[in-house]
């Protein structure tokens, strides 16, 4: 089942099988599996974040796509590929986790297909973003390495939030270095269900990471980042990776 609720806490929380996740529910004795979802991100859903790449937010929600081989789990390690990928950033992000199949669900209906939100950090290779975007092609690869879609730290269910003005933060080796809020979404989550679900039909268990705000920066071996969003709580990931072996490689 692609969106399962547990009972019981399963044994293999901290290390899931690739391409899922399992998070507690907050407020309930009860976790949730997600299985191989759709993860559809959206570029630029925040003014300012669209401002610092030196471009203006887009009229039509930008969106594009995670694997689900990147899911993470909150404490587990994010991993470097390595000194030659170049800058690998964090992005702090409100999940949506939908609970119904949705197919041209109206904004007024949006709600109705939530299960509920959790907090994401899109990480991304930078550099490799912005080699890919001068050649024309899409920034899939930039986004979809192993471990790059940490979620959680808990699911925390529609009727217990509203997401339409929750704080976020980042830090980074407990420097903050972003801040925003989602009031400021430029398409909110009822236009990107509406505009989604009249061109992808969504399904149970489908994360939708609505956009970062101003303030990404790098991620480096050794680092711890936190992502954190109001009523639902941190996101803690360390940082790993091997750069000796490129450098030795390169000799």
């Amino acid at each position: 089942m692609p969106l399962e609720l547990i009972e019981t806490p399963p044994n293999f929380l901290h290390k899931p099988e690739t391409g899922t996740i399992v998070l507690p529910v907050k407020g309930r004795d009860l976790w949730v599996r997600i299985a191989y979802p759709q993860i559809i991100c959206l570029g630029k859903n925040y003014a300012d974040h669209a401002k610092e790449l030196g471009t203006t937010p887009p009229e039509e929600p930008l969106l594009f796509s995670k694997p689900a081989s990147s899911l993470n789990q909150n404490g587990q390690p994010i991993i470097h590929p390595g000194r030659r990928f170049g800058r690998m950033d964090h992005e702090v992000e409100l999940a949506v986790i939908i609970g119904k199949s949705a197919r041209k669900t109206s904004a007024t209906d949006a709600f109705s297909v939530i299960f509920g939100y959790s907090v994401v950090n899109d990480v991304t290779l930078r550099d490799m973003q912005g080699i890919l975007k001068k050649q024309g092609y899409p920034w899939f690869l930039s986004k979809g390495f192993a471990t790059f879609c940490p979620v959680g730290p808990v699911l925390v269910p529609k009727k217990d939030i509203d997401p339409s003005q929750l704080a976020l933060e980042c830090q980074v080796n407990d420097i903050v270095r972003q801040r925003g809020n989602t009031r400021d979404l430029v398409h909110p989550i009822p236009k990107l269900i509406e505009y989604i679900s009249a061109r992808i039909p969504l399904l149970p268990g489908d994360i939708i990471a609505t956009g970062t705000p101003a303030g990404i920066g790098p991620l480096k071996p050794g680092d711890t980042v936190i992502c954190r969003v109001e009523g639902i709580g941190d996101l803690i990931n360390p940082v790993e990776g091997d750069f000796g072996k490129d450098l030795k490689n390169k000799k």
